[in-house]
Parts: structure tokens; sequence; C-alpha cells
């Protein structure tokens, strides 16, 4: 990343998300040992909350963001199960969008 001009900033949070993912998998795990999707998956979404607690759904937003940046990780490096980084290179995994807007009185799907 320090090639490419990435900010420090930049960087510190893209190490975050790695750090928190590789805490998730465990430390009898390596990024070589993560060969399906669903594996990822089921890190993000332990950023899903309850409509309860984050009605605004801005979980989507953090959702997305480590989505992407896990996708940086798998695609740029040698990390992971070929498999995986072709999965996040042709961007496969896709994006979760809000499919209803919601308005101060009502709801449109």
């Amino acid at each position: 990343m320090r090639n490419n001009g990435s900010s420090e900033h930049h960087q510190n949070n893209n190490l975050k998300v790695v750090i928190a993912f590789s805490n998730f998998i465990g430390k009898d795990k390596s990024f070589y040992d993560i060969i399906k999707k669903e594996q990822i998956l089921e890190f993000l979404n332990t950023k899903v909350k309850h409509y309860e607690i984050d009605p605004d759904k801005r979980w989507i937003t953090t959702w997305n963001n480590y989505l992407n940046r896990l996708r940086l990780f798998f695609a740029d490096s040698q990390a992971g199960h070929r498999e995986i980084r072709l999965l996040f290179r042709y961007r496969i995994l896709p994006l979760v969008s809000l499919k209803t807007t919601c308005y101060i009185f009502f709801c449109v799907k």
C-alpha cells in the first residue's frame, strides 16, 4: 500500500479490518485456510445490527466497508486460497444494498 500512495490513515484502517478478521478466524487458521466465501460472509454478518439498535441501517455502510477492505487485501496479495482471491478480484461477493427507502411517514420499496 505504501507503493501506491495510500495515506497512513487508509493503511491503518485496512490493517484494522484484516486484524479483526484474523481474530475472528482464530489462531489455529491462516488466511490460506479461507476457501469459501461463506467464511468471509460469516465474519461480515457479525456487523449486521437489528433494526431496533440501528433503525437507519448504518451497519450496511460498515458491512460494505469491511467487504471492500478485505477485497483489497485478498485480491492484491497472495494471501488466501486462489478461489477466494478470484472472488474478490472479480467482485463476485456482492455489496449489501438498502432495498427500502424510508421517509418520515412511510416506507417505499
